[in-house]
């Protein structure tokens, strides 16, 4: 799908912060507020844009995240159907995608008390284990994520762009009730005003303003973002799992990979390889790129790569039910 360079910009600063309002966008993209407003709409309504969410820092809610990559062995469509439709109806998984690469199946769980994620995960291989190849698993300890700037073909835009950093610490942060029924509405509705909230909730305003700003003084409330259809837009998610030869250049490749405007994430775990990043790209034939010139930037550094694309997401969960 084609869209111009005004419909790009108000893209990335709805991602930047899709809590700006239009008018605010306006002003930064030098377009009248009812263009904006309708180029919004026309977005939303061809599905380029799939909603905003909020993004909150679960570690410090308590929680922790892990990661499972699943190859199948043995199975039919309608098995594989069977096992992604129990994933998506536990509360423990935030995410679920099948993918195009060296595995099928990408779960990532939320989990607060091992114990009891145990106990999930042995009635799950009871079930499925036998239909299951080869399962990874990693930690999450930090992830750092940029916005998407590169769509503005704006040399200064791209080379200021927004940057944070969910940090891992699991140290609790003491929230009340509702600063959860908070957190709960706005997850999957980052625009929703806080008079909105308010009658949701049926609490005054005020209240709702004073924890909303403690939520985000508190770090907890990370962010505001749009959720794109990248085919729309003829990208898809890539991401690239490296095992270093020399582990002591690990931070600077990661200092050279974040001068690519499409590096997206940098996901920093325990358990699976020594650097993963994200990239939003067209073919895996600038995926290839990246990583030459990565390897041709640090000879003999690299000692193997593996990569995938996402297929399809079945299922994104923007606060922990748990």
């Amino acid at each position: 799908m084609d869209i111009d360079v005004k419909d790009r910009k108000i893209l990335h600063q709805l991602d930047i912060n899709a809590r700006q309002s239009t008018s605010q966008i306006s002003k930064k993209i030098g377009l009248h507020k009812n263009s904006t407003n309708y180029r919004i709409k026309t977005l939303e309504n061809k599905h380029v844009i799939n909603g905003y969410y909020t993004v909150i820092d679960s570690f410090k809610l308590g929680y922790e995240v892990l990661k499972f990559y699943l190859n199948f062995q043995y199975t039919t469509p309608s098995i594989e159907n069977e096992i992604i439709d129990y994933f998506k109806d536990s509360n423990y998984v935030w995410a679920l995608y099948t993918v195009d690469g060296w595995f099928d199946l990408d779960v990532i769980f939320w989990i607060k008390n091992r114990y009891k994620f145990y106990n999930f995960w042995e009635k799950t291989l009871y079930r499925f284990g036998d239909y299951f190849q080869d399962q990874r698993l990693s930690f999450y300890i930090r992830l750092k994520s940029f916005r998407n700037s590169y769509l503005t073909q704006d040399l200064e835009e791209m080379t200021k762009r927004t940057e944070s950093t969910i940090t891992g610490d699991t140290s609790a942060t003491n929230i009340e009730t509702i600063d959860e029924e908070i957190l709960k509405i706005l997850a999957p509705n980052a625009r929703m005003g806080l008079t909105d909230i308010a009658q949701k909730l049926n609490k005054p305003r005020s209240l709702i303003k004073s924890r909303f700003n403690k939520l985000k003084d508190q770090d907890i409330i990370q962010g505001f973002r749009v959720n794109i259809d990248l085919a729309k837009l003829g990208y898809k998610l890539y991401k690239v799992d490296i095992n270093l030869r020399e582990y002591k250049k690990r931070n600077a490749i990661i200092e050279y990979a974040k001068h690519n405007h499409q590096l997206m994430a940098i996901d920093e775990t325990v358990g699976l390889s020594h650097i993963e990043l994200e990239y939003h790209l067209r073919n895996v034939d600038e995926l290839h790129g990246i990583m030459h010139d990565i390897a041709n930037t640090f000879p003999n550094s690299i000692r193997s790569y593996k990569y995938f694309s996402i297929k399809k997401l079945h299922k994104i969960s923007y606060f922990p039910e748990i």
